[in-house]
Formats: C-alpha cells, structure tokens, sequence
C-alpha cells in the first residue's frame, strides 16, 4: 500500500510539473508574444486619419505588450482582395496571430471585405471607422462599426430638417461614383423628409459644370428662385465638395452635406455667406475647436481594441467577446455595442446638428436618434 501511495506521488508531481511547464510555456506565446491588429487603408484615407491612426498607436507602442500595426491597401477588385487574404492565411499559417482587423473607411471595400472573411470562414473580429451604409448588415457575424448606421444618422437629420430646421424644398444630389454609400444616403433622407424632397438626382458631383446645369434644371421646371431651396450634396471627397460649392455659391446659398465634411478647418475653406447644415457625431455643447470627423473615429477605433489588447485580451476570440462588452469614452462619445440585424452597431441615443459659420462648426442641437 506504501509503495503504491509513494507511486502515485511520484507521478502527480510529474504530472503538476509537466502542467506548470505547460502553463509557463502557453503563458509566454499568449502575454509575451507580438499579436497583430491589421489596419486596412483605402486610397481616400487623408491625413487626418492616418494621424489618428498614429497617435492611437504610439499610446501603446512602448507598452510591454508587443502589439504590431500592419497596413495594407485594398482596392475596389478582385485580384487587390485576393492578395490581401493571401497575406493574411500567410500570417495566420506561420503563428502570427491577427486578432482584430481595423477598417475599411469606405463601405463599399468593406462590402467586399466582410463577405470575403464571411466565404472563408474566418472568425476575426472586423472594425470600421467610418463604414455606414445599411447594405453592411448581415455579411459577417464579427462586423463593429463605429460610426452609426446611415439609416438612424440621416433619418433623424431628415425629421430635424423638417420639423426644426429650414425647412425649405430640398435637391438631394448623390455622387454616382460611390452609389454603394451615397445613394443608400439619398435614399434614406427622401423617405424621412418626403414632403419637402423635389427631386433626387444621381450625378458625377466631381464635374461641377454638369451639377450646375442639373440644379438650374430642376428649379426652372419647379419654378422656384434660388433662395427659396437647399441642396443636399452626398459625397465624401472633399476636393469635389468644394468645388461644386463654390461653382454654386454664386447663386446659390443654402446646403446640406454629410458627416465627412466635418474636418478640422475644411469649414473656413467654404464661402462666407452660405447656409450650410450638417449631421455629426454627438458631440456636446461647447464643441471642441478641433473637432474632425477621419481623427476622432480613427484614434477611437484603433484605440478600442489596442486597450483590449494591452488588458490580455490577445486573441481574436478574446477582442471579440471584450468588444461585445466595451465601455469606452474617446474622442468620439462614449462607446458600447449592440447587436443588430447582423451588425455590432454602435449606441446612438443622439446626433448632433452643426451649422457652418464664420470659419468653422457651431453646434445647433442634439436630435434623438429615436423613431
């Protein structure tokens, strides 16, 4: 009996070092080990994103948790797409472990994006700064976004126009060269401000003669002046923006535009004396004088899940399950998710309403995001 207590002995401590060895040796690849966050650029991305991005990062950089930041470009086609995929298999084959990836900003690459992961059956975690169209829902089960969806953001801008706002007949204007997103905008504001929409027209908003020429068209077959409507212009590329506004402001006074004009001093680059109203993040009185749309939301997004990250949170399941819980206050408001119709939306209870003026963003209102 001795004998076979003394053997058992034997052979729990063996087994107790082999689990301490064992311990040790996952405790070291789990914590100690470089863990990889890829951050997924597009050709649009300016300089205020990538320094958000940046100053993100360097809070964490010198953190003894090594955490890498990897960029790559994808591009609206197939073979771009294949390449980023195969990058990614590459790393995750050779043990490097991606646990979340960041981006895209643009919703029509993070379209493409998201079904691809979806096809291969990947389970990392996705994102996005900036991607809002309703057309992202239900393509992968591991979709976050930052931004608000497209459909509570501009219906409650369409109700606080017509029901607090200028209330005038409105030319809603979306660029066809990204109708993934800015024709699911129109879309959206001509449901919710119905009565005062007199036309939605798709044009190149990068061709200012040809928008010129189509807004003096429908005012003449409406028979209103030029005072008496505001235009609606839906395009995020601010070169184009500016220069339809100012191809227009000569007649033209009043507009409305979307969140991603929203840029630190891109308000004092416009005319002086136009009307101009947009929608943005929830932002309090007195705003923040450096308030910029691509900054806020790519420092905040970034900085989610490298907190995660340097918590211990070190594998794509572990910054999945940490996201779905997440109260974090940024730059951006406070930040916490919610499932919905396939995507991990972000908590909106308010926007807020801003208005151009004398160089920059003046804060009108906080509208409820609330039917």
């Amino acid at each position: 009996m001795l004998e076979l207590i003394k053997e058992i002995r034997q052979n729990l401590y063996k087994w107790i070092a082999f689990m301490l060895v064992f311990i040790s040796i996952y405790a070291f690849y789990y914590y100690l080990t470089p863990v990889y966050v890829y951050v997924v650029s597009s050709p649009y991305v300016g300089p205020a994103m990538i320094k958000g991005f940046a100053d993100a990062y360097n809070q964490h950089s010198r953190s003894i948790m090594p955490v890498r930041v990897v960029d790559f470009v994808v591009e609206d086609n197939e073979k771009a797409m294949e390449s980023f995929m195969g990058k990614l298999r590459e790393d995750m084959i050779s043990g490097r472990r991606v646990v979340a990836i960041v981006g895209t900003d643009i919703s029509s690459e993070t379209r493409l994006l998201l079904a691809e992961l979806s096809n291969k059956a990947f389970n990392i975690p996705v994102i996005s700064q900036s991607s809002s169209s309703p057309e992202l829902q239900k393509l992968y089960p591991r979709f976050f976004r930052l931004i608000y969806n497209d459909e509570i953001a501009v219906s409650s801008f369409a109700k606080w126009y017509v029901e607090k706002g200028p209330s005038k007949p409105v030319i809603v204007l979306w660029d066809k060269q990204n109708a993934t997103w800015s024709k699911a905008v129109a879309s959206v504001f001509s449901k919710y401000a119905a009565k005062k929409v007199v036309d939605v027209v798709k044009v190149d908003i990068g061709n200012p003669e040809e928008v010129k020429n189509i807004v003096d068209t429908v005012l003449k077959e409406h028979h209103y002046f030029p005072d008496d409507v505001y235009i609606f212009l839906v395009d995020y590329k601010l070169s184009n923006i500016y220069k339809v506004t100012l191809a227009l402001s000569d007649r033209y006074k009043n507009f409305l535009m979307t969140d991603s004009v929203v840029k630190y001093m891109y308000a004092s680059w416009l005319p002086d004396d136009i009307n101009l109203y947009v929608y943005y993040l929830p932002v309090q009185k007195p705003m923040r004088f450096d308030v910029d749309y691509d900054y806020d939301l790519s420092f905040d997004t970034l900085n989610v899940v490298l907190n995660l990250v340097g918590k211990g949170f070190r594998s794509s399941g572990a910054v999945y399950r940490a996201l779905q819980g997440v109260n974090y206050l940024g730059r951006s408001g406070m930040v916490r998710f919610v499932y919905e119709d396939g995507v991990y939306e972000r908590v909106f209870s308010d926007i807020a309403i801003l208005k151009e003026e004398g160089g920059t963003w003046r804060f009108i209102t906080l509208e409820s995001t609330q039917p």
